[in-house]
């Protein structure tokens, strides 16, 4: 009664791991307590240890927002360089991107401060730390591929923020394509970032602009 199910670790885990992402070996560092810690009493013991194991890229879900047990976000900037502290997107305006030194040898960190919610921490996982891992990798093409599509419903925009929109896509008769193709995409429901299933049943990211981008509320289907 009253537990939080850590949903981020197992999904980040398995998300690293897997062959369109560049197949990386994740480890799992476990959890840090927020626990009689906050902003204001900093431990960075977690942060130094992870370091320690010299890995190209760390991994973080949570804290990084500006709560008063938002404690990552700290740990970061003391440990490393911050390149991105916020983002205009939905999900996942909280997030931090850094750099650390390399406790032996040359080179530097990636240090990825993830939002805590579950869809924000996927979405940003597979919108900016996976085209990273790919990147690492090797590959010469680590931006995920985009596809027209056909919108099958309205969709309300977000009044200031631009928003990746979990969707399934399906095929559809040419005469709702409007000449763009044959998919079709329809939205997975409620697009709260701790609306998990919104994202378990996702096939893509509708990538909209925001109402103010748009000089509408609502995008028309089609």
């Amino acid at each position: 009664c009253g537990l939080i199910y850590d949903a981020n670790r197992p999904a980040l885990l398995a998300a690293v791991g897997l062959p369109a992402n560049g197949m990386a070996a994740g480890t799992d560092l476990g959890q840090v307590s927020d626990r009689d810690r906050s902003a204001a009493s900093p431990d960075d013991a977690w942060l130094q240890a992870a370091l320690d194991q010299n890995l190209d890229v760390i991994i973080t879900s949570g804290g990084v927002s500006l709560g008063e047990r938002d404690f990552v976000r700290g740990a970061i900037e003391r440990h490393g360089t911050v390149h991105v502290a916020k983002l205009l997107m939905k999900p996942g305006k909280p997030l931090v991107f850094a750099t650390a030194p390399r406790p032996s040898g040359p080179g530097k960190v990636l240090i990825f401060g993830l939002p805590g919610n579950p869809v924000s921490s996927l979405a940003t996982f597979h919108l900016l730390v996976a085209p990273a891992l790919r990147c690492l990798a090797g590959w010469a093409n680590p931006l995920p591929p985009r596809v027209v599509c056909t919108l099958a419903h309205p969709i309300l925009l977000d009044s200031a923020r631009p928003e990746f929109h979990r969707a399934t896509l399906h095929t559809g008769p040419p005469e709702q394509s409007r000449g763009l193709g044959s998919m079709l995409a329809t939205s997975t429901g409620m697009q709260r970032s701790s609306a998990l299933p919104s994202m378990a049943g996702a096939d893509v990211f509708l990538e909209l602009p925001s109402a103010a981008q748009a000089g509408h509320r609502e995008l028309p289907a089609g």
